[in-house]
């Protein structure tokens, strides 16, 4: 994704205090993936949108789903 987003997405984490390393410890998914995921290395709508549920921004997924060029089936 833009670095706007990933700055936005760190920036909604450190308010709540807490960080990418928290977040995908609580979402149940390893740092590693969720990162590729976030950076677009991997695609995975349901990550993007378990992440966005997480941090309160539903608009991750457009943005997301409009970078990527994600075709749903």
């Amino acid at each position: 994704m833009s670095r706007k987003v990933i700055k936005e997405v760190r920036r909604r984490l450190y308010m709540e205090d807490k960080n990418l390393t928290h977040m995908a410890k609580d979402l149940g998914i390893s740092y590693s993936y969720m990162l590729d995921v976030l950076h677009g290395r991997r695609k995975s709508v349901p990550v993007v949108e378990r992440i966005a549920a997480y941090l309160n921004y539903p608009e991750l997924v457009e943005l997301y789903k409009e970078e990527f060029a994600v075709v749903q089936r």
